[in-house]
C-alpha cells in the first residue's frame, strides 16, 4: 500500500498543508522545528488514531492537538496494492472546558472513486494494513526518540521480542514466568496445593453438612414432585391405553373385512391366469421348432467362422518367376563363391606378370641406354611376353567378375557377400506362399459349404417363423432372423412358465385365504366394517401399512404395563410422603453458602485453564514463530545488510538464542554488539525492512509505507548512500519517507531519484 495523497488540516505545527508523495523514497527535508516529525505522526495518526489512555499516548494527544483549532484533523488517500483506492478522514478534537483534555475522535474510510463508505471494526490501519498498531510502529514506523536501534534493551533481546512478537518492547519469557507464576498460585503442577486445593476442602466438608440437612427436606420436595409427576403420567397412560383398544378393535373387524375380499380377488386373478395358460399353450414352440433353431444357429456360427478364417488368410502372390527355383537354387551360391575365388587368383595372376612386364621393361631400357649391351632385345621379348600374360589372366579375371555379378543381378542381391542370405530369403517366401495358398484353399473350400449349410437350414427356420408369426422383414440379416425367432420362441415358453407359476401361487393362496376366513360370517362381518369407517379410529385403522401396526400393537402393550406399574408407584410415593412430612427441615443459609463457594472455585478453575491455555499458546506461537519467520527474516536481512555495508558483511544471521551475528568478509563471524553503533543501527534497519517483507506478506496483509524520522545520524556517508539507494530501488518496491534535517541525507536522496518535499 502506498499513500497517494496527503492533506492536513490541523496537525501539531502544521495547518493547510498538502503533498503528493511518489510510490518510492519520499524526502521531507526542513529545519528543526518545521513540523517533519508532525507528518510522520500524522500518518500513522490517520492510520491508527490516537488511543484515549494515559502516558505517552495522552501527551501525543495534547502535543498533536493543535493549539489555535483545537483539534487535529486531515485527509489521506492511499492505494492498496490490488489497486484499491481509499480515502480516510479523521478528526481528533478536544471537547473538554478549561482544557481538562477530554477528546472526541471521529474517523471515515471512503472507497475511491464513488465517495462509498466503508464499514470496518478495529482501526483503520488493521483494516487495510491487516495488523495491529504494535506491529506496524515497531517495523515500518522509526520514531525521532528510538532511533534504528532500541536503547532500553540489548540487540539480542531486542531481535528476540520483535521476531516473535513483532514487538521490541515486549519481552515474550517474562510474559511466560508471569503466566507461570499465576497458574501455580491457583493450582500447583501435582495438583496437591494451591488456592483452589484449599477451596476445594472447605467445600467437602460444607457439602457434607448441607446435604444432612438437607437429606429430609430434599427427599421430600421429591416425593411431593415425583407422586405429582406419576399421577399425571398415570392418567395419560389409561388414555392412550383405551385409545389404543378402541384402534385394534376397530382393526380386527377392517382386516377381517380385507381377507374376505381378498380370497374374491384371488378366485378372479385365479380364473384369468387359467385362461390365458390355455392360450398360450395352444401356440407354445415343439421340439421341431428347437432343432430347426439350433441347427441354423449352428450353421451360423460355423459360416460366421469359416468366413472370419477366410478374410484373416492374406491373399497369396503369384508365382510368375517359378522358373528361379528349378533344381537347387543353392547351386548359384557355390557357384558364385568359385567364381569369386577365380577372379581373385586371374587377378592375382595377371597383377604378377604385370609387375614383371615393368621390371623386365625397365631392365631392357637399362642395358640399352645406360649400358648399351645387345642383350637388351631379349630381356624387352621377355618383358612383352609378362605383359601379354598379364593381359590374357586379367581378361578371365574380368569374365569371372562378370558372371559373378549376372548371378547377383538375377537374385536381385546387394552384395556378392549377401547372396547366400537372399536366396535363403527368397525360397523361404517361396514356400510360405505356397502353404498360404493350401490355407486359402481350404479356407474357401469351408466357406463354400458352411454358406450351403446355412441355406439349407434357413428354409427350415422360415417355416417356423411363419408358424409363430414372427415379422421377419425382407432385408433381414441371417443373425436377425435367427435373433428373433430365439427371442419370440424363449418369450412364448417363458409365458407359459410365469402363468403356470403364477397359477400354483394364486391356487395356494387362495387355500390359505379361504382357511382363514371359514369362522367369518361375510355378511355381519360388511356390516360392522361400514360402521366402523365412521369412527376416527376406524379411518386411522384403515390407512395403517403393517409397520405401523406392529408399532401400534408395541406402543398398546408398552401403555398397559406402564398403568399397571404407574398405580404401584403411586401407592408407594404415597406412603412415603406422609412419613416424610414430619420431619422435613430447611438447609437454606447452608445451600447458599455452598453456592458461592462452588462459584468461586469454578471461576478460579476457569481463570486457571485460560492460565495454562495461554501459557501453552503463548510458548507455542513463540517457537512456531522462531521456526517459520526466522529463516526467511534472516535471508532477507543478509542480503539487506550486505547491500547496506557494500559487501563487507556477507550476510546478517541469528541463532537460536537470538544473538545477532554479522558475517565480514575479512575476519569472519562477529556479533553485532561489538561493532561500531554505525554498524549496529545498519542492521538493526536490515531487521526491520526484513520484518515487514515478512509479516505484511500474508494474503490479507498489504505492505505498509515506511516511516523513518532522523533514523539514519549515526549513518556515515557511505552506509547512508547504500541505504538511500535501497530505498529508493524498484527492488526494494515499498513507499519510504525519510524526514531529516541533514542536507547531506537530502542530496544524495535527490540523487537516487526520490521526491524531496521541502518545509
Amino acid at each position: 500500500m502506498y499513500v497517494k495523497e496527503i492533506h492536513v488540516s490541523s496537525f501539531g505545527t502544521l495547518t493547510g498543508f498538502d503533498a503528493s508523495p511518489s510510490r518510492g523514497l519520499n524526502v521531507i527535508s526542513g529545519p528543526n522545528e518545521s513540523g517533519k516529525t508532525s507528518i510522520a505522526m500524522f500518518i500513522k495518526f490517520m492510520l491508527y488514531g490516537m488511543p484515549a489512555t494515559r502516558g505517552p499516548a495522552a501527551i501525543e494527544r495534547k502535543k498533536y492537538v493543535n493549539w489555535k483549532t483545537g483539534e487535529a484533523s486531515g485527509t489521506l488517500v492511499v492505494v492498496t496494492d490490488s489497486g484499491d483506492e481509499y480515502r480516510i478522514e479523521r478528526t481528533l478534537a478536544d471537547v473538554s472546558r478549561g482544557g481538562k483534555g477530554t477528546f472526541k475522535e471521529t474517523v471515515t474510510l471512503v472507497r475511491e472513486p464513488g465517495g462509498v463508505p466503508v464499514s470496518f471494526t478495529g482501526s483503520v490501519g488493521e483494516y487495510l494494513l491487516g495488523v495491529p498498531e504494535a506491529v506496524f510502529v515497531n517495523t515500518a514506523f522509526v520514531r525521532q526518540a528510538t532511533g534504528v536501534k532500541p536503547e532500553t534493551e540489548p540487540l539480542s533481546r531486542s531481535v528476540e521480542n520483535m521476531v516473535t512478537a513483532a514487538d521490541e518492547k515486549v519481552n515474550v519469557k517474562k510474559a511466560l514466568e508471569e503466566l507461570d507464576r499465576a497458574r501455580v498460585a491457583l493450582l500447583h503442577k501435582n495438583k496437591t496445593g494451591g488456592m483452589i486445593r484449599e477451596l476445594e476442602a472447605e467445600r467437602f466438608a460444607l457439602r457434607e453438612k448441607v446435604e444432612s440437612d438437607k437429606s429430609n427436606s430434599d427427599e421430600t420436595v421429591r416425593v411431593e414432585a415425583s407422586l405429582d409427576e406419576t399421577r399425571k403420567k398415570l392418567s395419560s397412560a389409561e388414555e392412550n391405553a383405551k385409545s389404543y383398544d378402541e384402534l385394534f378393535s376397530s382393526l380386527k373387524v377392517i382386516s377381517d373385512k380385507r381377507k374376505l375380499d381378498a380370497v374374491a380377488k384371488t378366485a378372479s386373478d385365479l380364473e384369468i391366469t387359467e385362461k390365458q395358460l390355455e392360450k398360450e399353450k395352444g401356440t407354445e414352440p415343439d421340439g421341431d421348432c428347437d432343432g430347426a433353431v439350433g441347427m441354423f444357429g449352428r450353421n451360423f456360427e460355423a459360416l460366421v467362422k469359416a468366413r472370419e478364417n477366410y478374410e484373416a488368410l492374406p491373399d497369396p502372390e503369384d508365382e510368375d518367376d517359378e522358373g528361379e527355383f528349378e533344381g537347387d537354387p543353392f547351386e548359384d551360391v557355390r557357384r558364385s563363391e568359385r567364381l569369386r575365388s577365380k577372379a581373385k587368383a586371374r587377378t592375382v595372376l595377371g597383377t604378377v606378370f604385370l609387375v614383371l612386364g615393368l621390371l623386365a621393361a625397365g631392365g631392357a631400357i637399362t642395358l640399352k641406354f645406360m649400358m648399351n649391351r645387345p642383350e637388351w632385345f631379349y630381356v624387352a621379348a621377355g618383358a612383352a611376353a609378362f605383359v601379354l600374360f598379364s593381359v590374357i589372366f586379367f581378361a578371365l579375371g574380368s569374365k569371372s567378375r562378370s558372371d559373378l555379378r549376372a548371378i547377383i543381378e538375377d537374385w536381385g542381391a546387394p552384395s556378392a557377400d549377401e547372396l547366400a542370405e537372399t536366396v535363403r530369403i527368397r525360397e523361404q517366401e517361396r514356400k510360405e506362399n505356397l502353404d498360404l495358398k493350401e490355407k486359402k484353399e481350404k479356407a474357401a473350400s469351408d466357406l463354400e459349404a458352411a454358406t450351403a449349410a446355412v441355406a439349407e437350414s434357413k428354409e427350415k427356420l422360415l417355416d417356423i417363423a411363419k408358424k409363430l408369426y414372427v415379422d421377419i422383414p425382407d432385408d433381414a440379416e441371417d443373425g436377425e432372423l435367427l435373433e428373433k425367432v430365439k427371442a419370440t420362441v424363449a418369450e412364448k415358453r417363458s409365458a407359459v412358465t410365469r402363468l403356470e407359476s403364477e397359477r400354483a401361487a394364486l391356487t395356494g393362496r387362495l387355500a390359505a385365504l379361504r382357511e382363514q376366513t371359514a369362522d367369518i360370517d361375510p355378511v355381519s362381518t360388511v356390516n360392522a366394517a361400514r360402521e366402523v369407517m365412521t369412527t376416527d379410529a376406524g379411518k386411522k385403522a384403515a390407512s395403517m401399512s403393517q409397520e405401523a401396526v406392529r408399532e401400534a400393537a408395541m406402543k398398546r402393550d408398552f401403555c398397559r404395563g406402564s398403568v399397571i406399574e404407574l398405580k404401584k408407584r403411586d401407592a408407594e410415593l404415597d406412603r412415603r410422603l406422609a412419613e416424610l412430612r414430619a420431619t422435613a427441615k430447611s438447609p437454606a443459609k447452608a445451600a447458599e453458602k455452598l453456592e458461592k463457594l462452588d462459584s468461586l472455585i469454578d471461576d478460579l478453575k476457569r481463570r486457571h485453564a485460560a492460565y495454562v491455555t495461554a501459557y501453552e499458546a503463548l510458548s507455542l506461537a513463540g517457537d512456531n514463530l522462531r521456526s517459520g519467520v526466522l529463516p526467511q527474516v534472516r535471508e532477507t536481512a543478509g542480503e539487506m545488510m550486505s547491500e547496506i555495508s557494500h559487501g563487507k558483511y556477507r550476510g546478517l544471521s541469528i541463532s537460536p538464542a537470538m544473538d545477532l551475528y554479522f558475517t565480514d568478509c575479512e575476519a569472519g563471524t562477529k556479533e553485532a554488539e561489538l561493532l561500531s553503533s554505525g554498524t549496529e543501527d545498519a542492521a538493526y534497519l536490515s531487521l526491520r525492512l526484513a520484518l515487514i517483507k515478512t509479516l505484511f506478506s500474508g494474503e490479507t496483509a498489504e505492505y505498509p509505507p515506511v516511516v523513518f524520522d532522523e533514523s539514519f545520524a549515526r549513518f556515515d556517508e557511505s552506509r547512508l548512500g547504500a541505504a538511500v539507494a535501497l530505498l529508493s530501488s524498484e527492488s526494494f518496491g515499498l513507499q519510504s519517507f525519510l524526514c531529516t534535517c541533514r542536507e547531506e541525507e537530502e542530496k544524495r536522496a535527490e540523487k537516487a531519484g526520490a521526491n524531496v518535499i521541502k518545509l
